[in-house]
């Protein structure tokens, strides 16, 4: 059993004007649950997205909001490290700088 809810917007529904949204429990793909709401509704389907549930909330995103990502860390991890560089090194940071404006100036 897949614990999968898609929303499905579903428009040109019989005795209703306008679009519908209902939710398909229990489905593996888009296109199953697309055909399975115009055969329970009538209608066509024309939009369908991935709805997730937590404990206390839902919302359609892959992002359950528990844990931080590898990535997040590396990147958090590469600009404390550069700030620490330059906290320390700053004086060979900018000789360097001011070496590369005059060699610079000096070539052209």
């Amino acid at each position: 059993m897949s614990d999968r809810v898609y929303e499905v917007t579903l428009i040109d529904c019989p005795g209703r004007a306008g679009t519908k949204h209902v939710r398909i429990h229990d489905c593996m793909y888009s296109a199953e649950a697309k055909a399975q709401a115009e055969a329970m509704y009538g209608g066509r389907a024309i939009g369908c997205s991935n709805v997730y549930h937590t404990k206390n909330n839902s919302h359609s995103s892959d992002d359950d909001g528990e844990g931080t990502s590898f990535s997040e860390i590396a990147v958090i991890g590469a600009i404390l490290l550069g700030g620490w560089l330059l906290m320390n090194f700053w004086p060979i940071i900018l000789g360097l700088g001011v070496a590369a404006l005059i060699f610079w100036v000096w070539k052209s």
